[in-house]
Formats: C-alpha cells, sequence, structure tokens
C-alpha cells in the first residue's frame, strides 16, 4: 500500500493503524457506513490527518480494508472437490469468520447499498472478479470441478461463481439482522448443496438419487431428478416451533437421541443411539450386522429424534419439553478406508472423549475399525417444538430484546 503521510512520531505505526481501524469500527457501529469520513475517523481516533494518510490512501481505501483482509488466492481446502457444495462452503466460511469477528452490529451498518467498497470488492469490473478475492477463487472451484466431470460442461462457472456470491451475501446479512444467531456454515453448505445440485456426466444412478432442496413459506419440497415431488408436512403449532438455529444447537449438544427406520414387517424400528452433528449431518457407527443395519439396505429413509429438555412440573400439569426430529436418508460406509468413517469416528470421539489424547483416540478406533461401520444421515428436513409455556417466554424475550 502507498505510503502518502507522514509517519506518527509519537506512537508505534501499527498502533495508531489499529486507533484508525477501531474509530472506523466504532463510527459504523454506531452511525453507519456514511459516517465514516477521515475527518470523523481522525476525530475519533484522535491521530493528525497525516497519520491517517501514512496508512491508508483515502476512506476507500480504509472500508476496503475491512473486505480485503486477506487473500483467497493460495487459502488451503481440505474439502475434496467431490464434495462441491462443502469445498465451496470451506471456502466461503473464510470470509465469513473474517466478517464474525466485526460482529453483528458492525454487519449491519456495513452491509448496505451505499458501501461504495463492498461494492468494489465484491464487483466485476471487465467482467471478471478481482484476483485474490473469495469469488475469483470459488470460480477457480468450480472450473476445477467441471474439469474432473463433477460439474456438467455446459455451467457457465462465471454466471455460478456469481450466484454463490449473492447467495453468501444474503446469508451473511441474515445472519447480522438476527444478531449472529443461524448457524452459518450449515445454512451455506444447505444453499449451496440446492444450488450445486446437479449429477455428473454419464452418472444415471445419480441422477436418480440427487435431490433438489427448495424452501417454499416452512415446507419443504425435494424434488427428485425423476420428477418425483416429495412433501414434509407443515407443522401446526407454529408457535411453538423452534428457530432453525435452536434446532441445530440441539443436536450439537445433545448426547443421545432416537434412530426409526422402517423394519421387519412393515413395524416401525426405533433405537436409541449415540451420535455426532456437523455440516448437516448425522453421525453415528454400528455394527456390521443387525436390525438396523437391514432395515437401512432395504430403504435409507429415516428419521431420528432428540429430546433437548424434558422437565415435567407436576402442579401445572404439564412438561417444559423441547425436542428436534430430522428426516433424511442414511448411507453405509462401509469401507473403513473412507474419509467419511475416519471423520465421524473422530466426530464421536471429540464428543463423548474430549479429554483423550490423539494417541489413545487413535489406539481406540484401532481396536474397533474392522467391526463396525459408520452411517452417516444426510438432513433434508429438520424441525423442532417447544412446549407452549417455553414458547411464550421465548415470545417475551424477543419482544423485550
Amino acid at each position: 500500500m502507498r505510503k502518502c503521510g507522514r509517519p506518527p512520531k509519537k506512537e508505534n505505526p501499527d498502533e495508531s493503524r489499529e486507533k484508525i481501524i477501531a474509530a472506523a469500527v466504532a463510527l459504523i457501529e454506531r452511525h453507519g457506513a456514511d459516517a465514516v469520513t477521515v475527518r470523523s475517523v481522525c476525530e475519533k481516533a484522535d491521530v493528525a490527518t497525516g497519520t491517517f494518510y501514512y496508512h491508508f490512501e483515502n476512506k476507500d481505501d480504509l472500508m476496503m480494508h475491512f473486505v480485503r483482509q486477506r487473500s483467497f488466492e493460495d487459502i488451503e481446502l481440505s474439502v475434496p472437490l467431490s464434495d462441491l457444495a462443502g469445498r465451496i462452503t470451506e471456502l466461503y466460511m473464510h470470509l465469513v469468520r473474517q466478517y464474525a469477528k466485526l460482529g453483528p452490529r458492525f454487519m449491519k451498518s456495513f452491509y448496505t447499498a451505499d458501501n461504495d467498497a463492498l461494492h468494489a470488492y465484491m464487483g466485476r469490473p471487465g467482467g471478471r472478479f478481482a484476483r485474490g478475492t473469495v469469488m475469483a477463487r470459488c470460480e477457480r472451484e468450480l472450473a476445477a470441478a467441471q474439469a474432473q466431470g463433477v460439474l456438467k460442461k455446459e455451467a457457465d462457472v462465471r454466471q455460478m461463481s456469481a450466484d454463490i456470491c449473492t447467495i453468501a451475501k444474503g446469508c451473511i446479512f441474515e445472519w447480522a439482522l438476527e444478531n449472529g444467531a443461524p448457524d452459518m456454515e450449515d445454512t451455506l453448505r444447505r444453499i449451496f448443496a440446492g444450488y450445486l445440485s446437479q449429477p455428473p456426466e454419464n452418472d444415471t444412478v445419480a441422477t436418480k438419487k440427487r435431490l433438489t432442496l427448495i424452501s417454499c413459506h416452512g415446507v419443504i419440497i425435494q424434488e427428485k431428478q425423476t420428477g418425483v415431488t416429495i412433501m414434509f408436512r407443515e407443522m401446526r403449532r407454529k408457535n411453538q416451533q423452534l428457530p432453525e438455529a435452536e434446532c441445530r444447537r440441539i443436536l450439537r449438544e445433545a448426547t443421545s437421541g432416537v434412530l426409526a427406520v422402517a423394519g421387519d414387517d412393515g413395524y416401525p424400528y426405533a433405537v436409541p443411539l449415540s451420535f455426532a452433528y456437523a455440516d448437516g449431518r448425522l453421525y453415528f457407527h454400528a455394527a456390521k450386522t443387525g436390525h438396523k443395519l437391514d432395515a437401512l439396505r432395504q430403504s435409507p429413509k429415516a428419521s431420528f429424534c432428540v429430546i433437548g429438555q424434558d422437565q415435567v412440573a407436576p402442579a401445572e400439569y404439564t412438561t417444559y419439553y423441547r425436542s428436534v426430529i430430522a428426516f433424511g436418508t442414511i448411507r453405509i460406509v462401509e469401507d473403513g478406508g473412507d474419509p467419511e468413517t475416519r471423520r465421524g469416528l473422530d466426530l464421536l470421539a471429540d464428543k463423548y472423549s474430549p479429554e483423550e489424547t490423539p494417541e489413545s483416540r487413535d489406539a481406540e478406533i484401532g481396536k474397533f475399525l474392522d467391526a463396525l461401520y459408520v452411517l452417516v444421515m444426510e438432513i433434508e428436513h429438520l424441525t423442532g417444538k417447544e412446549g407452549k409455556n417455553l414458547a411464550a417466554m421465548r415470545r417475551q424475550k424477543n419482544r423485550r430484546s
């Protein structure tokens, strides 16, 4: 960056730079991005104008600091291209975490239609995203996926990258409006999966199984590419419906739940299980034989119920309860070398034995690896409900805030 002012004499240049940035953050949070001027920032930071111009060329240069803090050109991604939605989510989460550090209050004031710095960063001068931006890296990842047959050859990766950028901006704005409540990683992955859902070339099996998820007034519609449409029921008592973020919190914190599958002779088979939750998926482990696996091989569709709270109030003839039900399809991971096997077992170990050393964990997993399968449930619909009394308390709390 070009230094065009005088370096500060009395204080460390890094300290004066941080004071300028902190002053800009405070002004944006309190008055919005329009309130940021060179004069207002210098007054707030108690620095000379020359000090400001030593660090930043102008106001726009300062504002760009908040959107270009890092280059996305060479960021390492661990999710394979075969899981394109997961890989794009991983990429954008680097940007989301950068914004999350600034907080929802800042982002609500920063993410405005009049913020020229934001438009400059996310724009496409000459029809191309600027090198080093998350959008340019996303386009590169989509092109690589296209070369490997994960995306169709005729897909317009540049337009897709622009669409994904628009989706991400909407999700970040929603996160800010909800004061940081939505689980951004889960939200991005779910929406990206719906947008990117398309079978590879010449993959008829994937064509039959791939689902496109569409949200429509609280009803989740699954449209298979065979033309079959499935609708999950709306909750009848909507005033007791849990927010999605709360449902996912319960899934993260609960230690057990009940898996329901289609059992023998048409009887439902429900079995309590330990589980782990991450990235819109539920992970279980199971012996290689048994009723559960037989049922899943007949039909992979399942539901999983978790009780987040169950407090009996005898004098009130009621219970204070919260519960969540996830619907989806389960894949039996039979290959012990599949990355999903290790991921599932690591997640379970992290949850139930967090204080164990990596060596102890590896030894324990090694002992049982040949005797078990990991089950991965892709959540297609998630719903939660709480008792009337808890719902009333939530509404009262929301009114106060």
